[in-house]
């Protein structure tokens, strides 16, 4: 997707997303970030989303400045990955 640089509008240093949690089982709970669709105003940017996954021993939070940033212009989520920040390691291993 090619937008030009003007159609994204600039960051709020100071958003702060929604957080959830999908439960997959019982005990084996995966933490999100959330913030927020974008302003539907905006007619001029696709109606799509972007899931960011951090790296190794990170976490969602990781991707606060990058999601800051994206949030004005399109829906952006983070998640724990399983035995990450807030989401649960599987009781069962990693098989």
């Amino acid at each position: 997707m090619d937008l030009p640089l003007d159609a994204v509008p600039s960051p709020d240093p100071e958003a702060e997303p929604e957080g959830f949690v999908v439960v997959v089982e019982p005990g084996d709970r995966i933490h999100f970030l959330d913030w927020g669709p974008p302003p539907t105003e905006r007619s001029d940017l696709p109606a799509t989303g972007v899931l960011l996954v951090h790296g190794l021993s990170g976490t969602a939070w990781t991707w606060t400045p990058v999601a800051r940033r994206l949030a004005p212009a399109i829906r952006t989520v983070a998640m724990d990955l399983r035995g990450h920040g807030l989401s649960d390691a599987p009781t069962d291993g990693y098989d």
